[in-house]
């Protein structure tokens, strides 16, 4: 099982993929099921086969129509370039019901010539009447639905983030609980000159291309993205049997060096290279739904308070990343990082210091362990 957890986090739009697959497999199991209940046996014949209904029919239809519609949504429309929303949906409702079409045409084609022997023109001729009959039509209806549904739970899933959606769901944290994390604190440097001197619509361009790879870099690594503020993210790690405090310098180790390795793409479209600032601070939290209306997850405690401070305070000193005496403790010696001592600090309304360090990369990030 956490083996399973590990590849969804690692290839996410994989798993979304095979959700949306295996969904539309059972979906029109569970269509036949309850639409096929009472009717005797002859009439599906008429419909599906010769000889006795088989699962087979609407098993390889899901599948199939499943695969064209993650195509569709991971391949095609995320290219398409249309704001206009009434012709978004018109290209998306012209698509899909291609895609059923096509797709319960050709299995029921291939499975009626070569499965079970039929000659093309008696099947097709079958086909055919079956698609003007009001059971072909309310079959679309639920797919179509079956689509919708899908696909709102794979939004809630990327909102929410992996995991979190199941526990939302479970009312998990209805009531406050405390856990133990790790959380890091992403803030781009000189935001506010490079949002005057690019414009908003290309900084907020640039910000979102920034924030999905760190959004891909956090589900590698066994992180969630807690929220977006502005031009700050946070990433927080349950401390579980699976972290390690690797994990978030891995993390932003390879974040940095992707920009790195992009600097003339990212000077030659956004006339800049940009440049972030991280602090790593963990402990205990409590953890709650806040809201009513709109309900939002909410870290409450010292921890959060001491990590925006931890990177306000780096940011002054000139430090790319600086970590807390309780992320240090957990780091092991590496040859692609060190850690420096930087100072104590004393933050507001706390009467004992909280030590800083930095840590200095060195090499690549292939080699952390």
């Amino acid at each position: 099982m956490n083996r399973i957890r590990a590849l969804a986090r690692e290839y996410p739009e994989w798993t979304d993929a095979v959700i949306l697959i295996i969904g539309f497999a059972l979906g029109a199991n569970l269509f036949i099921f309850f639409k096929m209940s009472g009717l005797n046996e002859r009439y599906m014949e008429t419909i599906f086969d010769s000889y006795r209904f088989h699962w087979i029919t609407p098993t390889i239809a899901g599948l199939v129509i499943g695969t064209g519609f993650a195509i569709l949504e991971f391949n095609v429309f995320p290219k398409l370039k249309i704001r206009q929303l009434g012709l978004l949906f018109l290209i998306r409702l012209i698509s899909f019901t291609l895609v059923i079409v096509v797709s319960i045409f050709a299995v029921q084609t291939i499975i009626g010539t070569i499965l079970q022997g039929h000659p093309l023109r008696s099947t097709v001729r079958l086909i055919s009447h079956f698609m003007e009959t009001g059971l072909f039509f309310s079959l679309y209806v639920y797919l179509m639905i079956l689509g919708g549904v899908l696909n709102f739970f794979r939004a809630m899933g990327n909102r929410f983030g992996p995991g979190l959606l199941l526990n939302y769901i479970s009312g998990k944290y209805n009531q406050p609980i405390e856990e133990n994390r790790v959380f890091m604190f992403l803030d781009l440097n000189d935001s506010t000159t490079l949002a005057e001197d690019m414009g908003h619509e290309k900084y907020s361009r640039m910000l979102n291309e920034l924030f999905s790879t760190v959004a891909k870099l956090a589900a590698e690594h066994n992180g969630e993205i807690y929220q977006y503020v502005g031009d700050e993210a946070v990433i927080t790690w349950l401390i579980d049997e699976e972290f390690r405090f690797t994990n978030p310098v891995r993390l932003y180790q390879q974040f940095r060096e992707s920009i790195q390795a992009q600097t003339d793409r990212y000077k030659a479209e956004y006339q800049t290279v940009p440049g972030f600032n991280a602090s790593i601070h963990g402990g205990p939290v409590i953890v709650t739904e806040m809201g009513h209306r709109r309900k939002e997850l909410a870290y409450h405690g010292d921890v959060m308070n001491t990590a925006s401070r931890l990177l306000d305070r780096g940011s002054e000193l000139g430090k790319e990343l600086v970590i807390s005496s309780f992320s240090k403790g957990g780091l092991p010696d590496s040859e692609t990082y060190q850690v420096e001592f930087v100072e104590n600090l004393v933050l507001k309304g706390k009467k004992t210091e909280t030590e800083i360090y930095e840590v200095i990369f060195m090499h690549s990030a292939e080699k952390v362990t």
